[in-house]
């Protein structure tokens, strides 16, 4: 039984170190595309930053909190609720956001050049 427990255990440790080293890499790349892009609006780099800000508090909190994130905030009026999230989830919602409603906007100008 012992070995099984370890057998998994390592696996898990590995899976979840594999998606840290994903989200890394991606907040890496997100930081290289708001820096060196040279085409990018005040509005899309605010939407990078805030991707950027979003994603990194989600990953300090999956640091320092074994692997998990803490999610405190709840919105409802009486028994309607939303989902439970964080201050990093509403943020990257907002860059997000912003990222996919400048996108019809940029991509006229770009055929219009």
């Amino acid at each position: 039984m012992g070995k099984h427990f370890y057998e998994l255990s390592a696996k898990h440790i590995h899976f979840i170190s594999a998606r840290k080293l994903f989200f890394v890499g991606m907040l890496m790349a997100l930081v290289f595309l708001t820096l060196f892009s040279k085409s990018a609006s005040p509005t899309s780099i605010l939407a990078y930053v805030l991707l950027l800000a979003g994603g990194l508090g989600n990953l300090i909190n999956r640091l320092i909190y074994g692997g998990y994130v803490v999610d405190f905030i709840n919105i409802g009026i009486g028994p309607i609720r939303t989902g439970v999230f964080n201050v990093a989830d509403v943020v990257v919602i907002a860059g997000a956001l912003m990222l996919f409603t400048g996108m019809p906007r940029a991509n006229k100008r770009l055929s219009e050049r």
